[in-house]
């Protein structure tokens, strides 16, 4: 993935009240881990009213070896909020543009 482009597509029913957001997760110690923002132009947001669903869309283009980690897709709506983690993998071969979807549910 070293240079390529990847993205994961997190969506969620309730285009109404939803709302998604992408998280680096960062280690700190052994049983501590921390959430870090992600860049805002690395997220794209698509609500279809029609289907009542919101996306979140994580693009990581031109990876680096930085770039690799877990993230995190946390989904809220009014107090309640759930998560899904997905890990991101960069190395020196080349290989496929990563695409995966993860539906998450309250």
């Amino acid at each position: 993935m070293l240079g390529r482009d990847g993205k994961v597509t997190c969506e969620a029913e309730g285009a109404s009240f939803a709302t998604l957001l992408w998280k680096k997760v960062i280690r700190v110690s052994e049983d501590v881990e921390v959430d870090v923002d992600v860049p805002n132009s690395w997220v794209t947001n698509i609500v279809n009213k029609t289907t009542d669903r919101v996306q979140a869309v994580l693009k990581i283009t031109n990876a680096k070896v930085e770039d690799a980690g877990v993230y995190k897709c946390i989904v809220k709506v009014h107090d309640k909020s759930t998560y899904k983690k997905t890990r991101f993998r960069v190395s020196g071969r080349r290989c496929c543009v990563v695409a995966c979807k993860m539906a998450l549910f309250l």
